[in-house]
């Protein structure tokens, strides 16, 4: 049965289990605790499915009734986030070796972005609620300025930054997924 390891000759790859000192590519960490692995691939599908069609719910009824444009962006965020969790349900920690940890990463990766964007929308808002109304005009552009700056942060370092550096080698993968 094939093995892997990594650099080292002694870890094995990750997901994988250490079985009379041999590595197999058999020899799953999920295959360790089956119940506890479906248990939880099934309940991130099904709250996955439910918040999907939620969020696709709301927005409908925000298109229909006129909602405003940052409540049509926050739901969109979170049905991105939500169809995350659908999209890992099959191997969510890459226990499973269905997806290579960098994918499972970049799914948990696109989902925390999306929730720190609801985060920066909601900051966003609140910041318009406080201006003085005298310095509203001035205070907008510092409030777009910040979204933006926001925005670009969490894109780069959730969709640039932390996919490079797990796929720049693989003891890096335990250092991102044990820390």
């Amino acid at each position: 049965m094939p093995t892997c390891v990594l650099e080292d000759n002694i870890t094995c790859c990750f997901g994988l289990y250490k079985n009379n000192t041999h590595c197999s590519v058999g020899n799953t960490v999920a295959s360790l605790s089956r119940v506890k692995n479906d248990a939880l691939r099934i309940g991130l599908l099904v709250f996955g499915v439910v918040a999907f069609i939620a969020c696709l719910c709301k927005l409908y009824s925000i298109r229909r009734n006129g909602g405003s444009t940052i409540q049509r962006r926050a739901y969109m965020l979170m049905a991105v986030a939500s169809f995350t969790f659908v999209a890992r349900a099959p191997d969510p920690r890459s226990h499973e070796r269905i997806y290579h940890p960098i994918v499972s990463g970049l799914f948990v990766d696109i989902c925390s972005a999306a929730i720190y964007g609801v985060i920066i929308l909601y900051a966003a808002f609140y910041a318009r609620l406080v201006a003085p109304p005298a310095r509203t005009a001035e205070s907008e552009h510092y409030i777009r300025g910040f979204s933006i700056l926001a925005f670009f942060m969490t894109g780069f370092i959730f969709l640039i930054v932390r996919p490079a550096y797990l796929a720049r080698r693989d003891r890096n993968i335990f250092d991102s997924w044990h820390v």
